[in-house]
């Protein structure tokens, strides 16, 4: 393995090239890659998703990041119908496929329940920062990436917090993905 830095004043997120050769849990590592928090980035699927080689790896939550740890605990355990108790009464989430967001706790608790309860994605925050009540995440999302189950960047989060703890705003930032990307389970029981 040969890591070639990526020079002064590189993000966290992009800290370096990685060149490998081998094998991770038995997964085979592309002749390049990059090197981000999680994991590696497959460079061959970057037009598509950035694609983590394997299961990428959690990170630790800062204090001012508890809210925002708790958040991605519910979704992985289905627990929907407990996500908007983490936010004030009056809260907004302002998400990618909704003009104006979804504003109050009852708006918020529905679009968990109904919208991400179907989906029912496999989250993994691989990168926390923040201060006060202020917090980003970084979360990685199962997907299907040419047929095959694979891990992705999919958002950054933001949650800003009262002083009570409960948050007042969460905007989610997604990202891009290209043909190829599908969700992994999309239930239709409801």
């Amino acid at each position: 393995m040969r890591e070639i830095p990526a020079g002064r004043g590189a993000s966290k997120l992009g800290a370096s090239l990685t060149l490998l050769a081998g094998t991770i849990g038995g997964l085979a590592i592309p002749a390049q890659a990059t090197s981000i928090p999680g994991g590696v980035i497959e460079e061959s699927l970057r037009s598509q998703a950035e694609t983590y080689v394997a299961k990428p790896t959690s990170a630790t939550a800062k204090p001012s990041c508890r809210a925002a740890e708790q958040y991605v605990h519910l979704i992985n355990n289905h627990r929907y119908g407990e996500v908007a108790t983490l936010f004030a009464d009056d809260a907004i989430v302002l998400e990618p496929r909704r003009d104006g967001g979804h504003r109050g706790r009852a708006e918020i608790n529905q679009f968990y329940t109904e919208t991400i309860g179907r989906i029912q994605p496999d989250l993994v925050a691989v990168a926390y920062t923040g201060a006060g009540t202020s917090c980003f995440v970084a979360l990685a999302i199962k997907l299907l990436i040419n047929g095959q189950e694979r891990y992705a960047l999919g958002s950054v989060d933001h949650f800003l917090q009262n002083r009570r703890g409960k948050v007042t705003t969460m905007i989610a930032f997604a990202r891009p993905f290209g043909s190829g990307v599908a969700p992994v389970s999309f239930s239709t029981d409801k």
